[in-house]
Order: structure tokens, then sequence, then C-alpha cells
């Protein structure tokens, strides 16, 4: 019956109905009342629902009161029977799951030992494998070795010939009393008086190895090109560092690996790159900031502790630059002008003529720093060391002195000077005193008045060995960490 038409007792009345049919069914549920109980209480429900629109408010109270009874009932318990078939049901799916469970490990270990014999061949396969690259990398490396000793075998060969030809024209070249070249061009023959012979001897060896290497460049070689970019970019981010000079000695190891992989020629060339761009820094940045020699010395020698041949290419490279690593003077040839003479001892051109004496001196001086720096240097054991600046500086003063001599003298002993004294003792100090007396002495009369390089060398030798009986460490010896 619609609202509009029941009076406000029997809306009341019907509302009640229904909250009193959700509280019941609430609380069958709680009391998990069984299966009959909830079908009995349901369609007495149903019916009261059915009849409610009819039923005063006595009509409701008695089918109320029997439900709350039946709520407040315990419900029977099972017969014997139902007892019976739920242990049976029990038993039953116990077995299912038995048997599933041995079906399912028998399938399992047929997997595994499936996956087992698989790995057992994948291994054996991969064991044949490497056995196979062991023998292959063995062979290659006996093969790269047998190479490697034939190469070394023909460069020696060729070197002993090109040493042979150089001395056969350095005879040549003395009997027709001729002058010995200069830096830019090979030295043409021992004049005793321009150089000692055992000198030009030494040097003819490292001379003709670099133009060898120059003349079997590899044309258009990408692998080169790359190489030659890539030593150029880190020889000129050298700074003072030690940190930093041993990362670019990695780098340029590297490089040089690549070249070697590549090719014979393609390494040598790129060691004479290396060569070349230390001995243009060495030049360039040394004569204006002389500790900048100490870093460069550091890298020379790293890489030639890797690359043996790289030291050889240096020396010829540092003589092909300047003639007094030798050491070895040039004088003027017959009908030669002094254009020539300036071109063949090293002089460089600029857009004003010829650079001056002073420019050149302090280039050739800037060199000489380098190779100091490279003989003194101890903190890493190498095998060119302060027995070559020895020599270096006897046969420098064996020869008439030159008005570039001083200003030579003066940039090795302020950079090799204190381990000189070190290693030779008594021997360097008669020989610092020789150069302070004697020596100076046919400095002076040579140049009236003496040249500010011969005053330098004086004052400091003075200043320093009779001040303090002994010459300093240069105080760009010590690299930052």
């Amino acid at each position: 019956m619609p609202n509009y038409c029941r009076t406000p007792q029997q809306i009341r009345e019907a509302r009640q109905y229904e909250k009193e049919k959700e509280a019941f069914y609430i609380r069958a549920e709680m009391l998990s009342i069984h299966a009959p109980a909830r079908l009995a209480i349901r369609k007495q429900l149903e019916d009261l629902g059915d009849r409610a629109e009819r039923r005063t408010q006595k009509e409701f109270d008695e089918p109320l009161r029997k439900m709350r009874e039946m709520c407040l009932q315990t419900p029977p318990a099972p017969d014997r029977e139902e007892l019976a078939r739920r242990e049976q049901l029990q038993r039953e799916h116990a077995e299912r799951m038995a048997h599933f469970k041995a079906f399912s490990e028998q399938k399992f270990q047929k997997v595994r030992e499936t996956l087992e014999e698989i790995r057992r061949a994948e291994a054996a396969q991969q064991s044949g494998v490497d056995a196979a690259r062991v023998a292959a990398e063995k062979a290659a490396a006996e093969q790269k070795q047998r190479e490697e000793e034939q190469r070394k075998l023909e460069q020696d060969q060729k070197a002993a010939e090109a040493a042979k030809k150089v001395a056969d024209a350095a005879q040549a070249a003395q009997a027709a009393n001729a002058a010995p070249s200069g830096s830019r061009s090979s030295v043409s023959g021992p004049d005793p008086s321009l150089v000692a012979p055992k000198a030009w001897e030494d040097a003819s060896k490292y001379l003709s190895l670099v133009l060898n290497i120059k003349k079997s460049r590899p044309p258009n070689s990408q692998v080169f090109d790359q190489c030659m970019f890539q030593i150029t970019e880190k020889i000129g981010q050298i700074t003072a560092s030690e940190t930093k000079i041993i990362e670019i000695a990695r780098q340029i190891d590297g490089v040089l690996i690549k070249g070697r992989d590549a090719s014979t020629a393609t390494y040598e060339a790129s060691m004479d790159i290396a060569a070349k761009q230390l001995v243009k820094q060495s030049e360039t940045e040394v004569a204006v900031r002389v500790s900048h020699a100490f870093p460069l010395a550091l890298l020379a020698i790293l890489l030639y502790r890797k690359h043996t041949r790289f030291l050889d290419i240096l020396l010829g490279r540092l003589i092909k630059r300047c003639a007094y690593i030798v050491p070895m003077y040039t004088r003027k040839q017959p009908n030669e002008t002094n254009d020539e003479l300036r071109k063949r001892a090293g002089y460089r051109k600029n857009d004003n003529g010829w650079e001056t004496e002073e420019q050149f001196g302090e280039r050739m001086a800037g060199i000489i720093a380098f190779y100091a720096a490279i003989v003194q240097t101890k903190a890493v054991p190498h095998s060119y060391g302060m027995q070559h600046g020895w020599t270096w500086l006897a046969r420098i003063l064996n020869l008439k002195p030159r008005r570039i001599t001083p200003l030579l003298v003066f940039r090795f002993l302020e950079i090799a000077g204190h381990e000189l004294l070190k290693d030779y003792g008594a021997q360097a100090r008669k020989i610092i005193q020789f150069i302070m007396g004697e020596y100076m002495g046919v400095i002076g009369q040579m140049a009236k008045p003496p040249t500010a390089s011969a005053n330098r060398l004086l004052l400091f030798l003075q200043d320093n060995l009779k001040a303090a009986g002994t010459i300093p460490p240069h105080e760009g010896r010590t690299l930052e960490k």
C-alpha cells in the first residue's frame, strides 16, 4: 500500500518491521544459525512482509518473539551419517592432494634432470671454445713476437746502413774541408773543433733513425691522423701536476699501442710525433718558464719506459732541432751567405726577418733545460741518467766556446747542477772551478766586454757554490701532487 493511503500508525509499524527484519538478519549471521533455521526465519519474515500492511501492532509481536527465541537456540548437532559423510570427504581430499603432490614431484624431478643435462652440455661446449680461444691467442702472440723480432732486426740493419752512409758522407765532407751542418739538416762531418768524433758517432745513429722514420711515414693513414691529433692535444695539456702528467702518459701510451697494432710505420711515426711535440714545447714554453722543463721530462721518461725506442727517437729530434745537444757548433762555409748560415744553424724567420741572437739563444737554452731535466730526474728510475749529463758537460767544455756557450752551460747547471754535485762530488767541484776560472777567461777574451750570459753564469756559480757550498735544486723540480 502506498504511504499516502496509510495512516501514520501504519507507516510507523512498517518502518519498525524493516528495522526488526534487518536486525534479525544480522543476528542470524553473527550466531551462525544453521541452514534450516535461517530458511525458517527468512520464510517467516517474507510471510510477515506480505501481510505487513494488514497486521496491527499485536500481530507483529508474536512472530518477532518467535524469531528472537530461535536466534537464541543452539543449533542441533549433526547426526552420525552427516559426520561419516564429512570424514569420507576429508579422506578423499587428502588422498587427492597426496597423489597430486607425488605426481608434481616426479614431473619437477624430470625437469631438473633435463636442465642439468643441458647445463653440462653447455659447459662442455664452452670449455672447448675457451681452449680453442686460448690456443689461438697463444699462436697469435707467438706470431706477433716473431714479427716484432724480425721488424727490430730489419730496423737495426737499416740504421746500420744509414749510419754507414752518413759516416761515408762525413769522411768525404771532411776530406773536402766542408763544415758540419746545423740543427735542421744532417750533420756532415766530425771536425774536432766543432764536435767530438765520439759525440758525432753517437748522435748520427739517433739522427739517422729520425730521418728514416720521416721518409717511411704512412701516407694518408686514418689511424696515423687520429694518433697525431690525440698526441698533439694531450701534450698541449701538460701542467705542473704529477697526477695530471701520469694520466696524460697513460692516454698517450694507449694511442701509441693503437698505432703499434695498426703497423710498424704508424707506430714509429706516432712516437716521432710525440717526440716532436715535446721538443716544440721545450723551445717555446721552457724558454719562457724554465720550470716547465720538469713536467716535460717526467712525461718523456714515463713514455720511453713503456716504449724503449721512443728514447732514441726523442734524442734524434732533440739533435735535429738543437745541434748543441750533441754538443756541436757550426761555422760559415766558403761562399756561404749569412742567411744560408742562419738557416743551417737553426734560426727562425719571422715577419721582421730573422730572429735575434738572443731569441735564438733562449730557444736553444730551453731545449738544453729539457735535456738537463731528463738526465737529473731520479723520482722515476730510468736508464738515461746523470752520467749522460756529465758526458755532455765535459764535451762542451772541451770545445772552444762560442757566444752562446755560457747561456747553455748556465741553463744546464741551473736545472741539473744540484744532482751533478751529489753524484760526482769532488770531480764536479773541480769542473765548476775550471768554469769559474780558466773557462770564463777564455770567454772573456772571445767577447769584450763579456756577454750578459757570461756574467749571469759567473754570478750564479759565485752566489751558490762559494756562498752556500752547493747548487740548490731548482724551485720547479718538485711537482704538485
